[in-house]
């Protein structure tokens, strides 16, 4: 339906953090989000009632962490969308010295 771009970052086989993918997206002017962050369980009230699931949803802090949404409407032109699709494949390509500079 167009309502979201979303992927899960997986940090080992991209080569970056999905933290660090979007401080270089944001350097290239595209607008990307954390998604799913933080989780329910993290948020008033349910972190202040149910304290107890704090450390007990590894799966969800996993996703929380590794989500990323990508820009997405009528504003997104198929060019917007290949700049965006280039933009990470030379990111992954470029993803060790982009770790080692912001190490």
């Amino acid at each position: 339906n167009c309502q979201y771009v979303v992927c899960e970052v997986d940090e080992a086989e991209f080569g970056l953090s999905r933290d660090l993918l979007l401080d270089v997206m944001k350097a290239e002017n595209v607008i990307a989000r954390r998604y799913f962050h933080p989780g329910v369980h993290r948020t008033l009230p349910y972190s202040r009632e149910l304290p107890e699931y704090q450390n007990r949803l590894p799966n969800t802090d996993k996703l929380c962490a590794s989500c990323i949404q990508f820009p997405i409407g009528a504003l997104v032109t198929p060019e917007k969308v290949e700049r965006i699709c280039a933009l990470l494949s030379r990111v992954q390509k470029a993803a060790p010295n982009i770790r080692q500079k912001h190490a």
